[in-house]
């Protein structure tokens, strides 16, 4: 049983696709506060959430379906449920935090909750009925 679980545990790291789908995440955590920053230098936060978000959202459901799972395993209708309520979290949270004098602090922040409420909200829509 440990050594299927050892086979198991190595097949998803030598895997492409999970590889790929690392890679795309963690680019998008770290380039989305630098386009936030940048947009807010001018625009107001709310409307760099509003300009960047959907584009960025809508990039990253292309690259997943096109380049990391390279088939039509990614559903356009259950990732536009996934993202919208973290896109009006990030609203509400970045209207919330406009106390916050350093737009690289609200940034930061904004990385966190949106990957919080993202990771939990993904596992409630992507979770598998169990019959």
């Amino acid at each position: 049983m440990r050594r299927k679980n050892l086979t198991n545990l190595k097949s998803l790291f030598v895997n492409k696709s999970f590889v790929r789908y690392i890679f795309v995440g963690l680019i998008y955590t770290f380039i989305s506060p630098l386009i936030f920053i940048f947009l807010s230098q001018y625009v107001s936060r709310i409307n760099s959430i509003i300009i960047f978000y959907p584009l960025g959202y809508f990039l990253k459901y292309f690259i997943y379906k096109k380049w990391v799972f390279h088939n039509d395993t990614v559903n356009l209708k259950k990732f536009i449920i996934h993202v919208t309520p973290i896109f009006f979290i990030a609203l509400f949270f970045t209207k919330l935090t406009n106390f916050i004098n350093e737009i690289q602090y609200v940034a930061i922040l904004l990385v966190f909750v949106n990957g919080f409420s993202g990771y939990i909200w993904g596992k409630l829509i992507y979770k598998k009925n169990k019959i």
